[in-house]
């Protein structure tokens, strides 16, 4: 393609060095542009040249050749780039498209998170996950059931015990309906464990002989023994002592005369009371809790 270069031309017509027509000016003596055939052929090649690149025959008769074909340029060319149906699996090189959007860094931290497809317990992370205590391996009813022997006591901390057990209160059970219990309990009765404290029993260690397994036992302290006197009188009687749980602090010497109206004697009592906490048994510090078994 060319533009027109005759001599009769008009210079610049449309900017610095682009020459264009003029129809001439008889009054001036201006003559019109002449026209030659390497203009012409130059034209008709460039225009013919784009049909025929779609593959279109050329038709004398046919007057939208040239429209047609720019458009099958257009669609060609648009066809070539990616499709948006297709999500990214028309990107010949995936790496390198990564790479030149600047996103290598995040799809390697993107390797080391969990994938979406995973699921805890069969819960989705899609969405938010709600753990139960059997999905964590809590402790539960179901566990408990498992786990724990028919007949071994347990703490509980409300009044009422939850739904398969029976508070250990002295009542008697049915041994057929709950047959396990039973092997734990021949008697067919549970101890009574309200306000009582467990103890281990002897097995032959000889710190609290003659008991059996769930035989109950009052409460006890170890004695306390002690003595003391006042008066010695004379040379020879034996001297005032204190022993036990008594214990003296001083002595004198007084003079006594009997029937004298001044002489006077004393009692002393034992009242632990005055110097620590009393009650009428005797306990350490405690949680008070129900003590259950499950039925079985």
């Amino acid at each position: 393609m060319h533009r027109i270069d005759t001599p009769t031309v008009q210079p610049d017509k449309f900017g610095q060095g682009k020459p264009g027509f003029t129809n001439g000016d008889p009054t001036t003596g201006t003559r019109a542009t002449d026209l030659n055939s390497d203009f012409f052929d130059a034209l008709q090649e460039e225009l013919c040249t784009v049909i025929e690149k779609t593959g279109t025959r050329l038709n004398k008769h046919e007057h939208t050749q040239l429209y047609q074909a720019i458009q099958t340029c257009a669609e060609n060319a648009a066809n070539r780039k990616l499709s948006k149906k297709k999500n990214g699996k028309d990107i010949l090189d995936k790496a390198q498209f990564i790479e030149n959007l600047g996103l290598t860094e995040t799809v390697e931290l993107a390797k080391e998170a969990i994938p979406y497809h995973r699921k805890i317990n069969g819960k989705s992370l899609t969405q938010d996950v709600q753990l139960t205590a059997t999905d964590v391996n809590a402790v539960t009813p179901q566990i408990l059931r498992l786990e724990v022997p028919v007949g071994v006591p347990l703490p509980w901390p409300t009044d009422r015990p939850p739904t398969g057990w029976l508070l250990c209160n002295g009542d008697r059970f049915n041994a057929t309906q709950y047959p396990l219990l039973a092997s734990a309990y021949p008697s067919g009765q549970l101890p009574d464990l309200r306000g009582e404290f467990i103890r281990g029993a002897d097995a032959g260690r000889k710190i609290d002989t003659g008991r059996k397994v769930l035989s109950a036992q009052g409460d006890a302290i170890r004695n306390i023994t002690g003595q003391f006197g006042y008066v010695r009188q004379g040379q020879w009687a034996p001297w005032v002592t204190a022993t036990g749980a008594f214990y003296q602090t001083s002595t004198f010497s007084a003079a006594i005369k009997r029937g004298d109206p001044d002489n006077w004697g004393s009692v002393s009592a034992f009242d632990a009371s005055r110097v620590v906490p009393t009650a009428h048994e005797n306990r350490p510090r405690n949680v008070a809790f129900n003590y259950i078994v499950r039925g079985a």
